[in-house]
C-alpha cells in the first residue's frame, strides 16, 4: 500500500478501527475480503523488517499484533509478540536500563510510546489484554522516565536528534491516555477533540499530581546525568 513498511505499520491502526466499527454493516463476505485481501497481506509484508530491533521494528511488530487481534489469529499474535525480532525481543534489545530508547532521544521515546499504547488499547478492545500485559511495564517506564531527566522549567534536554520538548505537555501522555490515563494525558484530551476521544471518551480530569523535585541523578545505562546544586542545574 505504501512505499515504506513503517507507513503501513503506522497507518494500519486507522484501518483496523474502521474494519471493527463497520464490520456489522459490511457483512460477512466483505469482512472476509478485508481479511484475505488487505490485513493478511499487510501482516505478511510487515514481517519483512529492514531494520529489526529498532523503533521501526517495534512498529512493524505492533502492526502485526494489531492485525492479529482484529482477526483473532492467536498464532499471528504469538509471532508478533514472541518471535526473535518481535515486540518483547525489541524492547529487551532497545530500551536501556534507564528507560530511554536506545537512539537516546525523547522524541523516539514518544514514538515508541505511541506504538505500545496502540497495542494495549487494541488488546483491551479485542479481548487480548493478558497476552500483552507484560508490555505495560515498559510503557509505564518510558512514559514516566522523562520526569527524572527534566529541568526545573519542565523542559527536557535534547540528547539524540529530537527538538526541545516539554515533559508535561508531551504528546506521549496523550497517546497513552486510553491505556495509562495520567493527569497530563486526560487533561489534554479533555481540552481538544480527537478521534480517540470520540471512540473512548476520557474520564473527568483528576486532581493534578505532586511532582518530586529535580535532583542529581546518574543514568549509567545511557551515559548521561542530571547535576543539581542550589540554583544550578546541568545535563551532561
Amino acid at each position: 500500500m505504501y512505499r515504506h513498511g513503517l507507513d503501513e505499520a503506522t497507518g494500519v491502526w486507522d484501518l483496523l478501527d474502521a474494519a471493527r466499527l463497520l464490520e456489522g454493516y459490511a457483512g460477512t463476505s466483505r469482512a472476509s475480503a478485508w481479511r484475505s485481501g488487505l490485513f493478511q497481506p499487510m501482516a505478511e509484508n510487515l514481517k519483512t523488517v529492514t531494520s529489526p530491533l529498532t523503533n521501526v521494528g517495534l512498529w512493524h511488530a505492533s502492526g502485526i499484533a494489531g492485525i492479529a487481534m482484529r482477526l483473532h489469529d492467536a498464532a499471528l499474535l504469538d509471532y508478533a509478540v514472541n518471535n526473535p525480532i518481535g515486540i518483547r525481543a525489541t524492547l529487551a534489545a532497545a530500551m536501556t536500563t534507564d528507560y530511554l530508547w536506545d537512539e537516546g532521544s525523547f522524541g523516539y521515546n514518544n514514538y515508541v510510546i505511541q506504538a505500545l499504547s496502540r497495542v494495549q488499547v487494541a488488546a483491551g478492545i479485542e479481548g487480548y489484554a493478558s497476552s500483552v500485559s507484560p508490555e505495560r511495564v515498559p510503557l509505564y517506564r518510558l512514559l514516566l522516565s522523562p520526569l527524572d531527566y527534566r529541568f526545573d522549567d519542565g523542559t527536557l534536554p535534547t540528547p539524540g536528534d529530537s527538538t526541545r520538548l516539554d515533559v508535561f505537555s508531551s504528546r506521549s501522555f496523550t497517546y497513552a491516555y486510553r491505556a495509562v490515563p495520567t493527569w497530563w494525558g486526560v487533561q489534554a484530551v479533555n481540552s481538544t477533540q480527537t478521534w480517540e476521544a470520540l471512540l473512548d471518551p476520557p474520564p473527568a480530569t483528576p486532581p493534578a499530581p505532586a511532582i518530586p523535585p529535580v535532583t542529581t541523578r546518574n543514568f549509567p545505562g545511557n551515559r548521561m546525568a542530571v547535576l543539581r546544586s542550589g540554583a544550578w542545574q546541568a545535563f551532561v
